[in-house]
């Protein structure tokens, strides 16, 4: 091929994936983020000989000495000859690793992109284009098989995720460099992308390899996997919508799961899975859970944030809350509080013509017989109370049976308390000896609001 089919070619390929994944238009200004090596070099080549408005970001990730620094003298000066806009920083990625605890190449991520949006946002740019190519893609479905997941993560990198874009994913890495040579453009070598401890370089430089070996067409054919994966995920996302509709609902802060809803357990692994992995729960948890489903009530599963437990008939799942002791105090003058559950007081002389609300998130009580200050308490293993339209007294944990509260449930509830008198579970039942009659002379009403979590 000439050169000059080659370059036609190229961007012929460029402006068409573009334009089918309607990654940008010709109006719109882009921030090119640039290290210096091959793929954003060619990437960049690519949009200044297809006329769009860019400018350049380039990251100095400070990780190798002398190469950092001269990746970034190389892309400054390229900016510079060109009179691009340019946008540079530094990071200590080392130490915002540390600090965090994470991975050197998740730090230099979190870093980059954070900053690549400021970027975006402060010099009004439509986009940020990185330039990921189609054997990424194919890497990144070998990273995610090793991680269990899901389908969503076997189905490669995709061309646009919100603001960022990857226009060079239709080109191999091979491509890549040919174009790079055919066309004389310059570029920085990376000495970290030889080196094997990184999954990343291992999967590429040494797994690959070996299957190409079996079948010299496997890239080809793996990119063919991808696709197919992509159109039974959006089949997935269809079938997980049904059942968000039919099994799930949201209220006082809880996601519960109708597992009853679901045909068989096959489906439910699959779809539950879709509907969980966001709280931060995995792939194996998920199995635990429906082999839960047929043991008793109270099965607990955790993710860093959030709490899932096996009901009845549902699983629940709540946010994460530190265990504390803490008891909130509630003075006579108070008359509205938001921590830890938004409460809202008054008094007012009892009459007939007051209207008790049969309503569980609303309590009257008899003002004369409570004790100040009350105090704003969870519940405790013997606790008791009379249940109003009792005559005597009844454990907390019996009536939170009686009314199958769950597990999740159970720790949600607060109770307010008048000397050692539970007078109020809110939002369930109070105390029948603070309840309102004949001889009341002063009303105190709560109302509650909601949960803060």
């Amino acid at each position: 091929m000439l050169l000059s089919e080659n370059v036609n070619d190229m961007i012929h390929r460029f402006t068409s994936f573009i334009e089918t994944h309607r990654l940008c238009s010709d109006e719109d200004k882009i921030l090119v983020a640039v290290s210096g090596g091959i793929d954003s070099m060619v990437m960049l080549d690519l949009f200044l000989k297809t006329g769009y408005r860019i400018g350049i970001a380039h990251c100095n990730f400070n990780l190798r000495g002398k190469e950092s620094d001269g990746d970034q003298k190389f892309v400054s000066d390229f900016a510079g000859k060109r009179n691009i806009p340019l946008h540079i920083t530094g990071f200590e990625t080392q130490k915002y690793a540390a600090e965090r605890g994470i991975s050197i190449q998740m730090a230099a991520r979190d870093l980059r992109y954070h900053w690549l949006g400021r970027i975006k946002k402060e010099h009004n740019y439509h986009c940020i284009a990185v330039g990921h190519n189609n054997d990424d893609s194919i890497e990144t479905f070998f990273i995610n098989l090793t991680r269990n997941s899901g389908i969503h993560g076997l189905t490669g990198i995709k061309p646009k995720f919100r603001d960022i874009i990857r226009p060079l994913l239709f080109a191999s890495r091979q491509e890549i460099a040919a174009f790079a040579k055919s066309n004389h453009i310059d570029f920085r070598e990376d000495s970290s992308n030889i080196e094997t401890k990184y999954l990343r370089n291992k999967i590429r430089h040494q797994i690959i390899p070996e299957f190409e070996k079996v079948n010299p067409s496997f890239k080809s054919n793996i990119q063919e996997v991808v696709l197919r994966l992509r159109d039974l995920e959006k089949q997935l996302a269809d079938l997980t919508c049904h059942y968000q509709n039919t099994a799930v609902t949201i209220a006082d802060e809880q996601i519960r799961i109708d597992f009853t809803r679901f045909p068989s357990d096959e489906i439910m692994q699959i779809v539950l899975f879709e509907m969980v992995k966001d709280y931060g729960f995995n792939g194996d948890q998920v199995k635990s859970m429906i082999e839960a489903i047929h043991s008793q009530p109270g099965k607990q599963f955790f993710s860093d944030s959030f709490k899932l437990v096996k009901d009845r008939n549902e699983f629940i799942i709540t946010r994460k809350r530190e265990e504390t002791e803490n008891q909130y105090i509630i003075e006579k003058q108070v008359s509205h509080i938001n921590i830890p559950v938004e409460l809202s007081f008054e008094v007012f002389p009892g009459n007939d013509s007051v209207k008790i609300s049969p309503e569980p998130d609303i309590a009257f009580l008899d003002y004369d017989k409570i004790a100040f200050p009350l105090k704003l308490r969870k519940w405790q293993k013997g606790d008791r109370f009379m249940p109003f339209g009792m005559k005597h007294f009844k454990k907390l944990s019996d009536f939170f049976t009686d009314n199958r509260l769950s597990l999740a449930e159970k720790e949600a509830v607060w109770l307010v308390v008048s000397g050692g008198d539970i007078i109020w579970i809110i939002n369930y039942r109070i105390d029948n000896r603070y309840r309102i009659t004949d001889e009341t002379k002063n009303i105190y009403k709560i109302t509650y609001k909601k949960a803060k979590y």
